[in-house]
């Protein structure tokens, strides 16, 4: 790992700890609109309140509930938090040991999802006997949050294989579960904010690694699948990493969400309700070609000290998105105690990788107007997103979920009798084949196919 990145992903977790492991969704930005919330205590008058007996049940599950401790408690929420998300030999989860009523079940396990922002990600069933006592709870976890905790669990465990991110010291069950909180948050946010962020693609996932999905964010981040391997990755770099991701996404939606916006739209103007998909397909890839440029200076300086960049301004001068987003850290900064001189240090040693963040992806390419290749991939998505609601959306004009669209996948390979790949076929979860790429004899390939639903070729 380059030693910029690591210090960034440094100064990055220390704005966590600071922050309280980053407040949900919103930091307090000086441009941002929120407003404080008072809550509202109403009195009861004793007049009002019914005399509701309680039943030898209800006696005895609330004496069940006294008897029982904050730290116990808590212990039997580790186990639930354990047995859902890191045993994943099974979906059910034993509860017969712990003596719970059925509702308590479902308050304790209600704490834990909501404690690692999983309410959404995790559907639960619960089983009960005769006398409402908790026996067990099916838990179905989401595919990429499950695939997550199987990252952190091989990490953790320091014997993994290859690909396995073995780091050089085993993380213990808290970094296990705060590796894993802040995915379950990042994941959360853009899924909370899709009209900023759209329908979050495989890409994100699967990119350029064997490790995917914790392993994908570390390959967008810097790091090499070498190191990756090589248990260069530690607990604390990926606590870094993730409140990179964490705070840029939240940076970009305060500072830039109005404007990404009002391109968005400017974008979808050229387009109109008779075209084909592939006629709006080409018409955003020619938009999007002429309204951003490839950052090829970022590329041949990345990861390289001042002394060694080749590609340098004769008179640098700090770009206007980095002044904002200096401007907003170093406040973010001073509200969390640092002096002004100190957060303004902070702020600008993060901000460069910050802005790196948004090139590669569609905030770069549509409001900096400059991007990588993952930038414009991700910017391209994002506006066929908008631009085929019939695809992305339901009638009402909300967002579709993952498990509503061609997302979870299976791979199948046809291979020569070399053993060569020449054909990899992505099928959906019903077994239709909705990608298709062939290969010539040397591995390039030759041929890419995009499929619907329903077998007919939407772009090859």
């Amino acid at each position: 790992m380059k030693k910029r990145m690591k210090q960034f992903f440094a100064l990055a977790l220390s704005l966590a700890v600071l922050m309280g492991a980053v407040p949900e969704y919103a930091m307090a930005l000086p441009a941002s609109d929120q407003s404080d919330t008072d809550i509202e205590v109403s009195e009861v008058e004793d007049e009002d309140v019914e005399d509701e007996s309680l039943t030898d049940a209800e006696v005895d599950d609330v004496s069940v509930k006294s008897e029982r401790t904050s730290g116990e408690r808590e212990e039997i929420k580790k186990e639930i938090f354990k047995s859902i998300f890191f045993d994943q030999s099974t979906s059910i989860v034993d509860l017969s040991s712990y003596n719970l009523k059925q509702e308590e079940a479902i308050e304790l396990t209600g704490e834990v999802l909501e404690e690692n922002y999983a309410t959404d990600s995790v559907q639960v069933a619960y089983v009960s006997d005769d006398e409402n006592n908790a026996v067990m709870l099916d838990a179905e976890v989401d595919p990429v949050l499950s695939a997550v905790a199987k990252d952190i669990d091989e990490l953790a465990d320091g014997d993994g294989g290859e690909g396995s991110q073995e780091g050089k010291i085993p993380m213990t069950e808290e970094e296990k579960q705060e590796v894993l909180q802040l995915y379950a948050q990042y994941q959360q946010y853009i899924e909370a904010n899709q009209d900023y962020f759209g329908i979050q693609a495989p890409f994100f996932t699967t990119k350029d690694t064997e490790t995917s999905p914790l392993g994908s964010l570390l390959i967008f981040a810097g790091w090499t699948q070498e190191q990756v391997d090589s248990g260069e990755v530690s607990a604390d770099d990926l606590k870094g990493m993730l409140n990179m991701f964490i705070i840029g996404n939240q940076l970009a939606v305060q500072l830039y969400g109005e404007q990404l916006l009002q391109v968005k739209e400017q974008a979808l103007s050229h387009i109109s309700d008779d075209m084909s998909t592939i006629e709006k397909m080409l018409v955003l890839n020619d938009w999007l070609a002429n309204w951003s440029t490839f950052d090829m200076a970022y590329i041949m300086n990345k990861g390289k000290s001042e002394e060694e960049k080749v590609v340098v301004a004769e008179e640098p001068v700090q770009s206007e998105f980095e002044q904002q987003i200096v401007g907003a850290l170093t406040q973010v900064f001073q509200q969390q105690g640092m002096d002004e001189a100190t957060a303004q240090q902070y702020a600008a040693g993060m901000a460069p990788e910050v802005i790196g963040m948004y090139k590669g992806n569609h905030f770069g390419a549509l409001v900096m107007r400059e991007a990588l290749c993952v930038g414009y991939s991700n910017a391209y998505l994002y506006l066929l997103q908008w631009a085929c609601p019939e695809i992305y959306k339901n009638s009402d004009g909300s967002w579709k979920t993952k498990d509503e669209l061609n997302y979870v996948t299976v791979e199948e390979q046809v291979v020569d009798e070399d053993g060569n790949v020449v054909m990899v076929d992505v099928l959906d979860e019903n077994g239709n084949v909705v990608m298709e790429d062939v290969f010539d004899e040397e591995g390039n390939p030759v041929m890419e196919g995009v499929y619907d639903s329903e077998g007919n070729p939407v772009m090859e």
